[in-house]
């Protein structure tokens, strides 16, 4: 496990992949890393587009009102949350999705071990 990304916050992580992997274990793995990996993907672009938008709301506060209180940046949370709120829904279904697909195959990598 690496150091968090400075946009995505998510933790590289490396798979083990043993020299003996069955093919269950190899769909296994394989399922988890694309799971990592669209994660990242996601916060990636989340957070980017926040910290891309709260910028913006900032720079036109301070041209307009010559400063950005905390309570202004809570009406930019407020605004994002809404804006955001669909996409995240559909992400929170595909994990949902996606974990229960990877059930199955956990359960088979796992009998190989037993």
């Amino acid at each position: 496990v690496g150091a968090p990304d400075p946009i995505s916050n998510i933790r590289p992580v490396k798979f083990f992949v043993p020299a003996d992997e069955t093919p269950q274990e190899r769909t296994y793995r394989q399922l988890r890393e694309s799971a990592a990996q669209k994660d990242h993907e996601f916060w990636l672009d989340n957070n980017r587009r926040f910290e891309q938008g709260r910028a913006e709301f900032e720079r036109q506060l301070i041209e307009t009102k010559g400063q950005c209180t905390i309570d202004d940046l809570s009406e930019y949370y407020k605004r994002y949350q809404e804006e955001s709120y669909r996409r995240h829904l559909e992400y929170n279904r595909y994990v949902w999705r996606r974990s229960y697909r990877m059930v199955w195959p956990g359960i088979l990598a796992w009998i190989q071990e037993v």
